[in-house]
C-alpha cells in the first residue's frame, strides 16, 4: 500500500486536497500520501494472518467511557467540514466520535485515483457542548467510523442526512430505499452462538478504511479487517439510486480453527408480532426489524421461516447447494401493524444477499436468541461453507446486498404474509401434551385465478408434532388474491416442533414453502 508517486498521482491528490477543505471553518486535516491498490490490501491482510494477533491498546479510556450515549448523541460534525463536501453529485463523509459504546478507533483514509491520505483526527471537525468529556480526547485519537450524507448544495438546501454508516467492529448498515436505518450487516461472524472454549464467538473489527469519492450514486470503499482468527481485506461496490446496492469481496485468511464460519451474515431484531403477540406486554402490536428469513435454495425452492423470540438460543440450519439468495425481510408495510410513528418499523429495509458466483455446499443457518427489549439485535442469518474453516486456509466470496423494499423471489408463488398463533393451551388430544392455533395469510396474483376448493396444504412436521385439524379457505377480507390456512397443532416434548407447509395445485406449488419451530410454552 506504500510507495512511490506519479506525476498524475500528485495533480489528482493536489485537487482532492481543494475538494476536502471547501467550505470547511476547521477543514479535515490529511495526513502523508500513499499509494493504495486492492492487489495491495489483499497481500498485506494474508501476510498478517501470518502473524500473531495483537489487540490495539485503548485510546483515553477514562474519557472514552464518560461519554456514554446520551453525550455520544451531543456530538456533531458539520457537513461542510466532512470529506468531499464539494458538490455538484458528491456525497461528503462524516465521522463519528469515539465513546463507551464505540471504543475502538479506525484508520479512515480519502482515496483519489489510487492515493491515499489518512483522516487525521482533531476535536476542532465536531460540535459539543462547553464542558463535554470530549473536551479531553487527546490529538490523534482517531475515529469510531464514518457515515456518508446525500449530495449537498448548501445554497439550496439544508445539511443532507445520511444513507450509509460503518460503525462498531465489522458493522455496517444503509437506509434503504424507504429512507429508515434497521437492519444491519457484518463483515464476517466468527463461532457465533458457540458458547464453549475454544470456539467462542468473536467479534473481528474493521481497522482501516479507503473511502473513494461517491460521484453520481457510486463509489467504492476498502476495509482491512482484524481478529484473533481471522484476517480479511474487504471492496465495497456502492451504488445508491433507484436502490441502494453493494457488491461485496472479500478476501479472508484463517490464523486459526474456526467452527462456524459465517459468510454475508446478517444482523437484526425481533422482540414480537404477529406469530408471538401474547409474550410482547407492550402497547404496540408489532416491534421487530425484521419478521422473516426468506431463502432461494439452489434447487430453486423459495421459502419463508418467520423469525422467532425463543426461549433460549436457538440455531436453525437450512442445507444447500449454490444458493441463489437468503435475507432477512419485513414483510409488513402498514403503519397500522406498529402503530410507531416515532420509530418507523414498517419503513425498516429488507437486506437481500445474492451471492456472485458458485458458493458450493453449505448452509443458511438462522441465529435466534432471546430477549425482552427492542433494543438489542437478537437475530443473525449467514452462510455456512461445508468446508471445514481452517487455519492457514484463504477465501474469497463475493456476493451482492440489496438494501429494499422490494423482495427479489421470482414472481409466481404467493407469499406468506401472516403468520399468527395462539399461546399453547393443555389439551387432552391423545398423544399430544399441548395444541395450538396456527393461523397464515397466504397473498398472490395466481391464487385469484385458482378454486380454493380444488387446492390443499401439504403439510409435514418433525418429530413430536401432528395436525389435528385444518383448513383452507378464501380470506375473511374477501380480496380474491389472498387465501388463510387455519391449523390446529398438537405437539409433545421439550424441544420445539419442525413445521412446513406449501399449498399445491394437483402436484404444482402455488405457494412459497413455510417453516417454522414450534416452541413447547405452559
Amino acid at each position: 500500500m506504500l510507495g512511490s508517486l506519479t506525476r498524475r498521482s500528485f495533480l489528482a491528490l493536489a485537487t482532492s486536497g481543494l475538494v476536502l477543505s471547501a467550505r470547511s471553518k476547521e477543514p479535515v486535516r490529511l495526513g502523508e500520501a500513499a499509494l493504495f491498490s486492492w492487489d495491495d490490501l489483499v497481500r498485506r491482510a494474508k501476510e498478517m494472518a501470518q502473524q500473531p494477533f495483537v489487540a490495539r491498546p485503548p485510546v483515553a479510556p477514562r474519557t472514552v467511557a464518560e461519554i456514554e450515549y446520551k453525550l455520544h448523541q451531543q456530538i456533531s460534525q458539520p457537513v461542510g467540514q466532512g470529506l468531499y463536501a464539494l458538490g455538484p453529485g458528491e456525497c461528503p463523509v462524516t465521522f463519528f466520535h469515539l465513546g463507551r459504546l464505540f471504543p475502538k478507533p479506525v484508520r479512515i483514509h480519502a482515496l483519489v485515483d489510487g492515493v491515499a491520505r489518512e483522516v487525521l483526527y482533531s476535536k476542532d471537525v465536531f460540535h459539543y457542548p462547553a464542558g463535554h468529556p470530549a473536551e479531553q480526547m487527546p490529538e490523534g485519537a482517531g475515529f469510531a467510523g464514518f457515515r456518508i450524507h446525500d449530495p449537498w448544495d448548501p445554497a439550496h438546501q439544508r445539511e443532507p442526512g445520511d444513507w450509509l454508516a460503518f460503525l462498531g467492529a465489522s458493522y455496517f448498515r444503509t437506509r434503504g430505499d424507504l429512507h429508515q436505518y434497521g437492519i444491519s450487516a457484518r463483515g464476517i461472524a466468527i463461532n457465533a452462538a458457540n458458547p464453549e472454549p475454544p470456539f467462542t464467538e468473536e467479534f473481528p473489527s474493521f481497522r482501516a478504511f479507503w473511502i473513494e469519492p461517491v460521484r453520481n450514486g457510486r463509489g467504492r470503499i476498502f476495509a482491512f479487517l482484524d481478529g484473533p482468527s481471522i484476517t480479511g481485506a474487504y471492496r465495497f461496490e456502492i451504488t445508491r439510486e433507484p436502490t441502494i446496492t453493494m457488491d461485496v469481496t472479500c478476501a479472508l485468511n484463517l490464523r486459526r480453527d474456526v467452527v462456524r464460519f459465517g459468510i454475508a451474515p446478517l444482523t437484526s431484531m425481533f422482540f414480537y408480532g404477529k406469530i408471538n403477540r401474547f409474550i410482547g406486554g407492550d402497547w404496540r402490536p408489532a416491534v421487530h426489524d425484521s419478521e422473516g428469513l426468506a431463502i432461494w435454495n439452489g434447487r430453486g425452492e423459495q421459502m419463508w421461516r418467520p423469525l422467532n423470540n425463543p426461549p433460549r438460543v436457538t440455531v436453525s440450519t437450512f442445507e444447500d447447494e449454490n444458493p441463489k439468495g437468503f435475507g432477512l425481510l419485513q414483510r409488513e408495510r402498514a403503519f397500522d401493524a406498529f402503530q410507531d410513528g416515532g420509530r418507523n418499523f414498517e419503513r425498516r429495509p429488507h437486506l437481500w444477499v445474492q451471492p456472485l458466483g458458485p458458493w458450493g455446499r453449505g448452509s443458511v443457518q438462522l441465529l435466534e436468541m432471546p430477549t425482552r427489549s427492542e433494543f438489542e439485535d437478537n437475530i443473525g442469518a449467514f452462510w455456512v461453507p461445508n468446508e471445514p474453516a481452517r487455519s492457514g486456509m484463504s477465501h474469497e466470496f463475493r456476493y451482492r446486498l440489496h438494501w429494499s423494499a422490494g423482495e427479489h423471489f421470482p414472481p409466481g408463488l404467493a407469499r406468506c404474509i401472516g403468520t399468527r398463533m395462539a399461546n399453547p393451551w393443555n389439551t387432552d388430544v391423545p398423544g399430544y401434551t399441548q395444541a395450538r392455533h396456527v393461523v397464515l395469510d397466504f397473498e398472490g396474483d395466481a391464487l385469484s385465478q385458482l378454486d380454493v376448493k380444488t387446492c390443499r396444504m401439504d403439510v409435514t412436521f418433525g418429530t413430536g408434532g401432528g395436525l389435528i385439524e385444518h383448513s383452507l379457505e378464501p380470506h375473511p377480507s374477501g380480496m380474491p388474491t389472498r387465501w388463510r390456512t387455519l391449523l390446529t397443532v398438537g405437539t409433545r416434548g421439550s424441544e420445539p416442533v419442525k413445521a412446513r407447509l406449501v399449498l399445491r395445485s394437483g402436484d404444482r406449488s402455488v405457494s412459497e414453502t413455510w417453516l417454522a419451530q414450534l416452541y413447547p410454552l405452559v
